[in-house]
C-alpha cells in the first residue's frame, strides 16, 4: 500500500456522500426544532413519539460525527491512495458510522410507530392494530441490532476488520452480507407499510376533514421513499466483499443508510409538525392579505392625486 497521503483539501466536504448527508442532517434538525414547539408551545404537551425522535436524531448526529472523522481519514477515496493508517482509521469509522444509522433507523421506526398509535384514537381501536404496528418496530430494531453485532463479530482479531493486512481471518463477512441483504430488505417491507398504513387507517375516519386525511395519508406515504432506500441499500451490501478497497466501497454502502435514516426521522417529523405549519400559514396569509390591502389603498391614492393634477 502506498504511503502517500491524500492532501486534506480533497478528502474533507468534496466528498458527496458528505455533503448530502450534512444537507439531510440539517432539514431534520429544523423538522425536529418545528415538532418540539409545535409540541411544547402550540399543543402544551409532549408524548413518548417526541422523545424517540430526539433520540433518533442524537443517534443520527452521532454518526454524522464520526463520518466527519472518517472522511477527513480519507473515506471515499481509493485505499490505494491512502497511507496505512489513514486506510485504517476511515474503515473503523466508517463501520461504526453504518452501525449507528442501523440504529438510529430502527429508533426511527419506533417513533414513527408510536406516533400512529397515538393518534390511532381517531380510529375504532383495534389492539391487534397496535400489536401489527409493534411486531415491525420490533423486529426492525432486532434484525438492526443483529446486524451491529455481525458487524465487529465478523472478523478475529476484530483488527483485522480495519486492517486486511493484518493476519487474522473474517468468516463472517459472508453472513454479514447475506443477512445485510434479508435486513435491507425487511427494512424496506417496513417503510412501506408504514408509509401505507396511516392512508387505509385514517381515510374512512370522519372525525378528521377530508384535508387532513389527506394530508396525513401524502406525509406518511413519502416514507415510500425510505422504502426505495432500503432496496438500493441492499444492491450496494455485497460491496463489503470487496475489502481491497473497503475505503471507497464502504462509502458507497454508507451514503444509502444514511439516506435511510434521515428520510425515516423527516417523514416522521412532517405530520407531527402540522400544527405548525397551519399556525406559520395563517401568518404568511395575514401578512398577504396586510400588503394586498395597503397596496390596494397606495394605488387607490396614486390614482386620486392624479386624477387632482388633471383637473
Amino acid at each position: 500500500m502506498s504511503s502517500r497521503l491524500v492532501p486534506r483539501h480533497q478528502i474533507s466536504a468534496s466528498q458527496p456522500f458528505f455533503v448530502a448527508s450534512w444537507i439531510l442532517c440539517g432539514i431534520a434538525l429544523i423538522l425536529l426544532i418545528g415538532r418540539c414547539y409545535a409540541a411544547w408551545k402550540l399543543l402544551g404537551r409532549q408524548r413518548a413519539d417526541l422523545y424517540l425522535a430526539i433520540a433518533t436524531f442524537v443517534v443520527g448526529l452521532a454518526s454524522m460525527v464520526v463520518l466527519t472523522l472518517g472522511t477527513v481519514q480519507g473515506l471515499g477515496q481509493r485505499m490505494s491512495n491512502l497511507a496505512p493508517r489513514q486506510a485504517y482509521l476511515a474503515i473503523m469509522y466508517g463501520w461504526i458510522n453504518l452501525a449507528l444509522a442501523l440504529i438510529a433507523i430502527g429508533l426511527g421506526k419506533i417513533a414513527v410507530v408510536v406516533f400512529i398509535i397515538r393518534i390511532q384514537g381517531y380510529s375504532v381501536y383495534d389492539p391487534w392494530r397496535s400489536v401489527f404496528l409493534w411486531f415491525l418496530a420490533g423486529t426492525t430494531m432486532v434484525v438492526n441490532t443483529i446486524e451491529v453485532v455481525l458487524f465487529f463479530t465478523q472478523c478475529w482479531p476484530i483488527q483485522k476488520l480495519f486492517d486486511i493486512s493484518r493476519k487474522g481471518v473474517c468468516p463472517g463477512t459472508i453472513i454479514v452480507v447475506r443477512f445485510g441483504i434479508f435486513q435491507t430488505s425487511w427494512s424496506g417491507f417496513c417503510d412501506f407499510t408504514l408509509a401505507l398504513y396511516p392512508a387505509v387507517l385514517f381515510w374512512n375516519v370522519h372525525a378528521l376533514s377530508r384535508l387532513k386525511r389527506l394530508g396525513i395519508s401524502i406525509l406518511f406515504g413519502l416514507g415510500v421513499t425510505a422504502a426505495i432506500l432500503a432496496a438500493l441499500k441492499g444492491w450496494k451490501i455485497p460491496l463489503i466483499l470487496n475489502t481491497g478497497d473497503a475505503t471507497y466501497e464502504l462509502a458507497e454502502i454508507i451514503v444509502w443508510h444514511q439516506t435511510e435514516m434521515w428520510i425515516v426521522l423527516i417523514v416522521g417529523c412532517l405530520a407531527p409538525t402540522m400544527p405548525l405549519f397551519r399556525v406559520l400559514a395563517q401568518k404568511a396569509s395575514g401578512l398577504f392579505h396586510v400588503f394586498r390591502a395597503r397596496l390596494k389603498s397606495h394605488l387607490h391614492s396614486s390614482n386620486t392625486e392624479t386624477g387632482q393634477d388633471v383637473c
